[in-house]
C-alpha cells in the first residue's frame, strides 16, 4: 500500500481533513511537476508516519481548487485541522521539509493550547439558524448577517467552516455569521433557491446584499464581511452588493 493517498473527489478530501493528523496535500494535473520534488515527496511520505500525505488532480477536486485558490501550477499545501498552514507553488524538494516543519509546529501549538479535535463552541461561534428562527436571527437582526447554506456531507462546506469560525470570533458584535443546514431546513432552501452548496448570502435590514455559491477563499469572505460592516455603519438608502474583486 502506497504511503501517499490518492484523492479522487472533494468528498474524500473532506473526510480526510477531519482527522487530527497534519497533512501535506499535493495538487497537480501532472504538468510542470519537478522530478526532484516528487522524489522527495515520496521519500518523506514513507518516512513520516505522523503526517498524512495525499495528492490529487484539482480538476477532480473543484471545491478544494476554489477554496485553496489553485492555479495552473502544481501546489503543495500544509494543512492542519482543515486550515492552510503553508503553501508552495511549483514546489522544490526543499519545500517538502519546510511544509513538514510548518504543520508540526502548528500541531504542537494546538496541542499545547489544549485544543480538542472537535472545538468547543464559544458564545461567538456561528449561529445555527432554522426555518423557524430565520426571521428573527437573520432578517430582523441588528447587525449584518453572512449566512452559510451548507450540509454535513458537503466537503467544500467543511473546508470553509474553520474560516467562518474565525470570522465569527473576529467580527463578533459587528457582524453575525449564521449557518443553515439545507437538509434540515428545506423551506429556506426552497425560498432562496439553493441549488449548490456552500452558498453564501449576506443580509442587512432584511435585504439580500450578496449571494454566491462556491467555497470562497478566506480573503474574499473577509472582504465581504468588512464591506458589510462598513455599509451597516453608513446605512445607505440603496445598498449595493459588496464587491469580491
Amino acid at each position: 500500500m502506497t504511503a501517499i493517498e490518492q484523492i479522487e473527489n472533494d468528498v474524500a478530501l473532506g473526510l480526510i481533513m477531519r482527522i487530527k493528523k497534519p497533512m501535506l496535500l499535493f495538487l497537480s494535473d501532472g504538468q510542470g511537476v519537478r522530478s526532484e520534488f516528487m522524489a522527495q515527496f515520496r521519500i518523506s511520505a514513507s518516512e513520516n508516519n505522523d503526517v498524512h500525505f495525499a495528492e490529487g488532480d484539482p480538476n477532480d477536486l473543484p471545491g478544494a481548487a476554489a477554496c485553496f485558490q489553485v492555479g495552473e501550477q502544481p501546489l503543495l499545501l500544509g494543512i492542519h485541522r482543515g486550515l492552510e498552514i503553508s503553501r508552495s507553488s511549483r514546489p522544490w524538494a526543499s519545500d517538502v521539509k519546510l511544509a513538514l516543519a510548518a504543520v508540526r509546529d502548528a500541531q504542537k501549538a494546538t496541542d499545547s493550547d489544549g485544543i480538542s479535535e472537535i472545538p468547543t463552541p464559544t458564545k461567538n461561534a456561528p449561529k445555527a439558524v432554522t426555518d423557524d428562527s430565520f426571521q428573527s436571527d437573520v432578517l430582523e437582526y441588528e447587525t449584518p448577517v453572512l449566512v452559510d447554506f451548507w450540509a454535513e456531507w458537503c466537503a467544500p462546506c467543511r473546508m470553509v467552516a474553520p474560516i467562518l469560525d474565525r470570522l465569527a470570533e473576529e467580527y463578533a458584535g459587528h457582524l453575525r455569521i449564521a449557518k443553515v443546514d439545507v437538509d434540515a431546513n428545506p423551506q429556506l432552501s426552497q425560498q432562496f433557491r439553493i441549488s449548490s452548496i456552500p452558498t453564501m448570502m449576506a443580509f442587512l435590514d432584511g435585504q439580500i446584499l450578496f449571494n454566491q455559491a462556491g467555497a470562497l477563499p478566506e480573503h474574499t469572505l473577509r472582504k465581504i464581511c468588512e464591506q458589510l460592516i462598513e455599509q451597516a455603519e453608513h446605512r445607505v438608502a440603496s445598498p449595493q452588493t459588496p464587491s469580491t474583486s
